[in-house]
């Protein structure tokens, strides 16, 4: 799992400076659930449930120390969900603005599981 969140971040990243932002946000989105979904299988002892994402999300918010973490991994869903289904395509700026604290949320999570 944590394969496949370091290639969707790079995939993002990549996607981001070719200016698909839409993809950008999605694979980004992607990176940080996988993280947070490998910590949570491996430490939580999470079992897939109907609505993945929302569970993580429950998780996330009260198994990491900061909030910030929570704050913005909703925000990133909202610019995926924004990415894969509003006529209006997400802007540059407002991925630009997320992008480092995803790289700190992976990074955290990843080392969570070491």
């Amino acid at each position: 799992m944590l394969l496949k969140s370091s290639q969707n971040l790079e995939v993002g990243k990549e996607c981001l400076n070719k200016g698909q932002y839409d993809a950008a946000a999605s694979r980004i989105y992607y990176a940080v659930f996988q993280a947070v979904l490998n910590w949570a299988r491996l430490k939580r002892g999470f079992v897939e449930q109907k609505d993945v994402h929302a569970a993580i999300t429950r998780l996330m918010k009260v198994g990491t120390s900061s909030h910030l973490y929570h704050e913005s991994f909703n925000n990133l869903r909202i610019l995926r969900v924004k990415a894969d289904y509003d006529p209006e395509p997400v802007e540059r700026e407002e991925l630009e603005d997320l992008l480092p604290m995803c790289e700190r949320i992976i990074a955290f999570y990843k080392r969570q599981v070491e």
